[in-house]
C-alpha cells in the first residue's frame, strides 16, 4: 500500500485521459485519478476530448483539472488511453511527455492477445506499461521490447446514491425477471456481442413469458446518423416483445440505476481487456452471466459469476473493425456457447434464490478484490522507476527520436469510414445468415420435393 508518508510523497503524477467522457474509458480514467488522491498522491489531471459529444459529462474530478498541457507539472505522466488515441495525442502533447526529468507510464485497454504490429511502435515510446488486468499484462508482455510491464487491479467507485430505476423498462417488464445487457458501439458491437445476447433470449423466451431483456446502448447516435449496430440488432429482435432498447443519454448514476433495478446483468463479449460492466454490477449484488475468458476473468471465478464456456476462433470471421486494425496479423478471441447462455438465463429466471445467492456471493468477491484494488501498489513501483530512470528509462535523446517515428505513422480510420466499415460488417453478416437458412432449405425434404413444381414455375418465367 502507497504510505503518505513514503519517501516518494512528493513525486506527484500527471493523468491524460477521457477525464469528463461518459463511455467505459472515461470510467477507468476518473478511478485512475480517484485512487491516486485515495493514496494521497499529487495529481494533475488532463481532460482528452473523446469526441462525437461524449466528453463534459461527468465534471465530478473538476479541481484535479488543468486548462492546458503546460499545467502538468508532475514528473511521472500516466496516458489513460488506448494505443489509437495515444497515436493522436502523443505528438499533440510532445512537449509533455519530452519534458527533461519525466519518465512516461500508460494504462492502455486492448482486448485481444494479439496486438496490432503497428502498435509497437507507439508503446514502445513508453518507459513503463500499467496493465489492468492479467490478460493485458501478458498480452504486452509478449509484444514489446524494452518496455516494464506492472500489474494494476482497477477499483470502482460507485456513487453512494444509486438508485434503482425499473420503470425504464417499460410497463412490460414489471413482473418480469429482467435480463439487461449495455454496450458502446464505439467499442465495437463484434466484440461485446449484443447479437448473441438476443439469439440467447429469444431461445429462452420462446418458452417463458416471465423474461424480458434489456439493450443499453451508450452513445447510440453518431452526430448525422443511428450507429448501424442499432439498426441491426432491432432487425435480429424482431417480433419479440420482450426485448427493450434504451438509447437515451444516461449519466453514469442513471446508468448504474438500471443495472440495479436489473435481476441479471449479461455479457456474452468475445473479448475484453477488463469489463466494467459485470464488474460494476456485482459490486451491486448482481448475477452476472459472462464468457469466461479475456480480462474479466481478473475478478471472476466460478460460483461468483455465471460462467458460459466458448471456443476460440479467428477474430477475422466476425469482426470487421480489428480486420483493419490487426493488418492481416493472426488472432483469436471467444466464441461463447450461447445454450450455456441460455440454460444459465432459464435456471436464473426460475430460481429467485440462487439469484440471490450468486449476486450476494458476488458483492462479497468484489468487495475483496477492491480492497486490494485501493491499495494501488502500481504507485510505489512508477516512483521506483522514477527514482532509477537514469538506469531503467528511456535516454531523452531515444524519446525524441521515437516520438518522430510516431509523429510520422500515418492516422487510422476516421470515424466516417468506420461507421461504414461497421456497415459493411452487419450486412456482410447478415448476407452469410441468409445463405445459411437457404442451405438448411435445400438440404430439407420440401425442398427435393417441391423440385420439379419450381423448374415448371421457372420455365414459365421464361
Amino acid at each position: 500500500m502507497s504510505d503518505p508518508s513514503s519517501k516518494y510523497q512528493p513525486v506527484g503524477i500527471n493523468v491524460i485521459g477521457h477525464i469528463t467522457a461518459n463511455l467505459g474509458l472515461g470510467v477507468l480514467a476518473r478511478a485512475v485519478v480517484r485512487v491516486l488522491a485515495h493514496n494521497a498522491v499529487p495529481v494533475a489531471a488532463f481532460d482528452v476530448d473523446a469526441g462525437f459529444g461524449r466528453s463534459g459529462a461527468d465534471l465530478s474530478l473538476s479541481e484535479y483539472l488543468v486548462p492546458a498541457p503546460s499545467d502538468l507539472l508532475h514528473p511521472i505522466n500516466l496516458f489513460v488511453l488506448p494505443a489509437p488515441s495515444l497515436h493522436q495525442i502523443l505528438p499533440q502533447l510532445d512537449t509533455v511527455a519530452l519534458a527533461e526529468g519525466r519518465i512516461n507510464a500508460a494504462l492502455p485497454m486492448w482486448e485481444l492477445p494479439t496486438m496490432p504490429p503497428h502498435w509497437h511502435r507507439i508503446l514502445e515510446f513508453f518507459d513503463v506499461i500499467v496493465a489492468g488486468s492479467p490478460f493485458i499484462r501478458a498480452t504486452h508482455e509478449n509484444a514489446l521490447s524494452n518496455v516494464f510491464t506492472i500489474p494494476a487491479e482497477i477499483p470502482l467507485f460507485l456513487p453512494a446514491d444509486i438508485i434503482p430505476d425499473r420503470d425504464r423498462f417499460g410497463p412490460q417488464a414489471a413482473d418480469r425477471v429482467v435480463f439487461l445487457t449495455a454496450f458502446e458501439p464505439y467499442s465495437d458491437p463484434a466484440r461485446k456481442n449484443p447479437l448473441g445476447i438476443i439469439r440467447a433470449f429469444r431461445e429462452v423466451a420462446a418458452g417463458s413469458h416471465n423474461v424480458h431483456l434489456v439493450v443499453k446502448m451508450n452513445n447510440a447516435a453518431k452526430e448525422w446518423q443511428a450507429d448501424p449496430a442499432l439498426r441491426y440488432l432491432a432487425d435480429a429482435s424482431a417480433g419479440c416483445d420482450a426485448i427493450t432498447f434504451l438509447t437515451d443519454p444516461f449519466s453514469y448514476e442513471q446508468a448504474l440505476g438500471l443495472y440495479a433495478a436489473a435481476d441479471v446483468i449479461v455479457s456474452l463479449h468475445r473479448a475484453e481487456g477488463i469489463g466494467f460492466l459485470p464488474m460494476e454490477a456485482m459490486a451491486l449484488g448482481k448475477p452476472v452471466i459472462a464468457t469466461g475468458w479475456s480480462g474479466n476473468m481478473a475478478y471472476m471465478r466460478h460460483g461468483v459469476a455465471c460462467l458460459a464456456d466458448y471456443r476460440l476462433v479467428p477474430v477475422d470471421a466476425t469482426g470487421g473493425t480489428y480486420d483493419s486494425l490487426l493488418a492481416g496479423e493472426p488472432a483469436t478471441w471467444a466464441e461463447p456457447n450461447l445454450k450455456t447462455a441460455a440454460g444459465w438465463m432459464h435456471r436464473l429466471a426460475a430460481d429467485e434464490a440462487l439469484r440471490l445467492r450468486i449476486g450476494e456471493a458476488a458483492r462479497t468477491h468484489i468487495a475483496a478484490f477492491q480492497g486490494r484494488a485501493l491499495r494501488a501498489e502500481f504507485i510505489d513501483q512508477l516512483r521506483e522507476l522514477h527514482a532509477s530512470r537514469d538506469l531503467l528509462c528511456k535516454t531523452h535523446a531515444e524519446k525524441e527520436q521515437r516520438m518522430g517515428q510516431i509523429s510520422g505513422m500515418p492516422l487510422g480510420q476516421t470515424p466516417a469510414e468506420r461507421l461504414l466499415a461497421v456497415e459493411a460488417r452487419y450486412l456482410k453478416q447478415a448476407v452469410a445468415e441468409l445463405d445459411a437458412q437457404l442451405q438448411e432449405i435445400r438440404a430439407s425434404t420440401s425442398w427435393r420435393i417441391t423440385a420439379p413444381l419450381r423448374s415448371l414455375v421457372n420455365l414459365v418465367r421464361r
